[in-house]
């Protein structure tokens, strides 16, 4: 799949005053990757609009190399939330799940 050229710290095009970002840019990724993808990018279009010029620093965010997983995270059974039931789900105001309940499987 083709994606758009941005820079990559300003995420401006190759038409200036337009950004651009998200997935038709990066792809699909990690939620803290795109958060920091997009303060970055709202700084420079704040710059820009304020007609501050954009500016080529900002604050940068490390990726992690390698996570360790616990191999037996899937076999921890969740916790069960209780739910209103669906009969009584009539109203926008209702709540729907009613939290997590102190005990424990």
């Amino acid at each position: 799949m083709d994606r758009l050229s941005v820079n990559p710290e300003t995420f401006e095009t190759n038409v200036h005053g337009i950004f651009a970002g998200g997935d038709f840019v990066t792809g699909p990724r990690d939620v803290i990757r795109v958060i920091a993808d997009g303060r970055k990018a709202a700084l420079s279009i704040h710059s820009y609009l304020s007609g501050k010029g954009i500016e080529k620093k900002h604050a940068h965010f490390s990726a992690v190399s390698d996570v360790k997983i616990d191999p037996d995270l899937e076999k921890i059974p969740r916790q069960k939330i209780d739910t209103t039931p669906i009969q009584e789900r009539k109203s926008v105001d209702k709540e729907v799940e009613l939290g997590f309940s102190k005990r424990w499987p």
